[in-house]
């Protein structure tokens, strides 16, 4: 404890030098933060959108003046074996509690081809005959095998479900949240941050499910995937064409890798130059911090602190201001108004982030303070104190 307590006094004796340093860390840990997060969402987004690549997959949206609830695709395509349509629907239910409960429907095709990672539990599976209809938690509430009964947000129809599996709030899945023209529609359109309660099958044949004449509060999202089963694309997508936009999904692969490429054209260099910037002037900082304190492990020596304990002050000194300022940026981007610059429609914060964070963080130390310390264990303290004198 007493060398954490010198390490403490140490600090405290230039309280506004090390407040500027831990400034300076602070904002190299938000830039590096925006960075990674920045990374994980496009890896992230890739990876679930991946499932539609295919040359015979679109993904449509109709124009804004129709109805999706009403707009039936089946009406406009051409022999129903030909193709599969997968849609995506929001519903909102009630809890017993009479709260509101939000879910997205997925329908047989969005449950085939989704690929979702998993918290706990299997996903949905035709070959299973469930007991209740089985439902996918979102976050911590509710545990596999768990009954939940929900009721219709208007007539108090009563439902039971079972939960099969769970995923984290974090977690990418299939959403089709909005559209976007042939000529910039991105992956960004099909998938995004789990933003409701569960998942639960909607107007499925294969699976258990709830149906349009079960809930009175739904509607469709924006988008739907049109995966043709034989090589009449051209002519499908000139039909859709005339009804909406439509975009093939290797064209939406190719404008999310080139935003990604603009993306870090634009913002890589700047992020890499403030990086570099906050490394020279924490480095600076502490280097200089290192030069004021060999007189005062000169003078502990003196007073019978062996250097292997001088050594030990100086990487707990080094180490306090590292951990303050990690725990000082998780504050500022959890609790305060900075995390709005953080958005998880586009950046992915979550526990990996703030473990590369710390690799960074053991990186400025090994290349700001490493050295002084191994440096301080091996030298001569009294040959120091001569050449100050």
């Amino acid at each position: 404890m007493k060398v954490i307590r010198l390490a403490l006094h140490l600090i405290w004796k230039r309280k506004y030098t090390y407040a500027l340093l831990a400034f300076q860390m602070i904002i190299s840990i938000i830039i590096f933060v925006s960075l990674v997060g920045k990374v994980q969402h496009i890896a992230h987004s890739q990876t679930v959108a991946n499932i539609f690549n295919s040359e015979n997959a679109f993904y449509f949206t109709p124009y804004t003046y129709y109805d999706t609830n009403s707009f039936h695709l089946k009406e406009l395509l051409p022999d129903e074996s030909s193709y599969e349509i997968g849609r995506v629907s929001n519903l909102t239910l009630k809890n017993n509690s009479g709260e509101n409960v939000f879910a997205y429907g997925y329908n047989d095709t969005i449950i085939r081809y989704t690929n979702v990672n998993l918290k706990d539990g299997t996903w949905f599976n035709s070959d299973t005959d469930y007991e209740h209809i089985p439902i996918i938690s979102i976050g911590s509430k509710y545990s596999v095998d768990d009954v939940v009964t929900l009721r219709d947000y208007e007539n108090e129809k009563e439902m039971t479900f079972k939960v099969i599996a769970t995923i984290r709030e974090t977690e990418y899945i299939t959403t089709f949240m909005s559209g976007g023209s042939k000529n910039n529609a991105s992956l960004e359109n099909i998938v995004s941050i789990a933003n409701a309660d569960f998942i639960v099958p909607f107007e499925c044949s294969k699976v258990n499910s709830i149906g349009e004449n079960d809930v009175s509060s739904y509607n469709y999202n924006y988008g739907s995937i049109i995966i043709m089963k034989n090589s009449e694309n051209a002519a499908v997508y000139e039909l859709l064409d005339q009804y909406g936009e439509v975009s093939d999904i290797n064209s939406m692969i190719t404008n999310f890798k080139d935003e990604t490429r603009d993306y870090f054209l634009s913002n890589g260099i700047v992020l890499l130059v403030f990086t570099l910037l906050g490394l020279s002037g924490i480095g600076g900082i502490n280097s200089m911090l290192n030069v004021a304190n060999r007189k005062r492990y000169t003078i502990y020596f003196m007073y019978g602190m062996t250097q292997r304990k001088c050594a030990i002050i100086e990487a707990i000194r080094s180490g306090l201001v590292i951990i303050i300022s990690f725990v000082a940026s998780v504050v500022l981007i959890f609790y305060t108004d900075i995390g709005n610059l953080f958005p998880p429609t586009e950046y992915a914060i979550n526990v990996m982030t703030f473990i590369y964070v710390l690799l960074y963080m053991a990186g400025i130390y090994l290349v700001t303070s490493l050295y002084f310390v191994i440096n301080l264990s091996k030298q001569n303290l009294m040959d120091v104190y001569k050449q100050k004198a």
